[in-house]
């Protein structure tokens, strides 16, 4: 296994910017995630990694060694695709072993090598079988043996499991999981599912635009984001935003509600211009008494804060809902808990929330401020 390292790296295609100044390392052992949504760079990266794409600027780094310009079959890296890539004319056992085969390694050695891999991935009874024979997970659990027969030093996944149906994807998620740990290696793995990098990842890769926004284990991307768009990309749903008003120097919300913050964060919003204030749904409460059970009722000396919302669309999600509410704060969106009663669609409620859960960020450049 290896590490690996991106150095100033950038990507253009003809003239278009496609990834910038990207410096990026990847420990030995380690489960990285890229995310981001549809265009952000995040198969580019991992195909600058594979050698599939030549670097525009910097350098790329494998166990140490400089491959920004060596070709894929010298950087001993395995890739899974989208699409499993899997030859149709031939069975699992040859599927698995095709590039064993190339390479003219003994069939000793072919013999354990598939051993292995179909012990680790529970293909046994299938190796006689052609791809047309298997389910989706089959297939992807075949790619993912052809992959790792030869114990590579980087184990590089590009969305695997998008073409799963949500059953599938559970199952096969929770192996690419056990595989990892098994066998120690170094996995890179790019998905546009945050819920995949939330629980899959050692550390996620957030990208948008070909930046990286924000490096971090899920816990850190959770609790602390660093800016506006990591905020809104990672949770499920993402985090509530509220633009915060300024008048006769005091603080209020959309809805003219008064905000009395703390010193410290009260200071962060007079002393820069237009300021945005995040929230995630699951700390917001219709209940006064639930928002008290989770220490929000004081912040030093501040009492949690209530503004008056109108309930819209409601999505039934089996033991809780979550509820929309109309425009007056910005549609703001909360968690309520499924227990035989839910407020009715155009009901008025008072919403609480606590301010040791207020998150703050420049609303031009979307930078956490607190």
């Amino acid at each position: 296994m290896a590490d690996a390292q991106f150095v100033n790296v950038g990507k253009k295609f003809d003239k278009v910017q496609v990834i910038s100044d990207i410096n990026l390392g990847i420990e030995d052992g380690e489960f990285v995630i890229f995310v981001g949504p549809s265009g952000s760079g995040k198969s580019t990266l991992l195909r600058l990694l594979a050698g599939l794409e030549r670097v525009s600027d910097g350098q790329v780094f494998v166990g140490g060694r400089d491959v920004t310009f060596a070709p894929p079959r010298e950087r001993n890296i395995s890739m899974v695709f989208q699409n499993y890539a899997l030859y149709p004319h031939m069975s699992v056992e040859k599927n698995i072993t095709f590039g064993m085969r190339i390479r003219k390694e003994s069939r000793n050695a072919q013999k354990n090598a598939l051993a292995r891999v179909v012990k680790i991935l529970k293909l046994e009874g299938l190796l006689d079988r052609k791809p047309r024979q298997l389910s989706g997970g089959q297939r992807q659990r075949v790619a993912m043996a052809r992959a790792i027969v030869h114990t590579p030093d980087l184990f590089l996944m590009d969305e695997p499991l998008s073409n799963l149906d949500a059953k599938l994807r559970n199952e096969v998620r929770l192996s690419i999981m056990e595989l990892q740990k098994e066998l120690g290696c170094t996995m890179v793995y790019v998905t546009h599912d945050q819920i995949e990098a939330m629980t899959m990842a050692d550390r996620v890769v957030v990208l948008d635009r070909g930046r990286i926004q924000q490096v971090g284990t899920p816990q850190e991307l959770y609790h602390s984001p660093a800016n506006q768009f990591t905020a809104s990309f990672i949770g499920t749903p993402g985090m509530n935003f509220m633009q915060l008003g300024r008048k006769n120097g005091g603080i209020y919300l959309p809805d003219g509600t008064p905000l009395t913050l703390p010193p410290k964060l009260e200071h962060q919003v007079l002393k820069n211009g237009e300021v945005v204030l995040g929230l995630r749904p699951e700390h917001i409460f219709v209940n006064h008494e639930e928002c008290r059970a989770v220490g929000g009722e004081v912040v030093g000396d501040q009492p949690f804060v209530s503004l008056g919302a109108r309930i819209g669309t409601r999505e039934m999600l089996g033991s809780e809902f979550l509820i929309h509410t109309g425009e007056e704060n910005g549609r703001l969106k909360f968690r309520y808990k499924n227990n035989g009663t839910v407020p009715k669609t155009g009901e008025q409620v008072n919403l609480h929330f606590s301010l040791a859960n207020v998150h703050l960020f420049d609303d031009v450049t979307g930078q956490r401020l607190n």
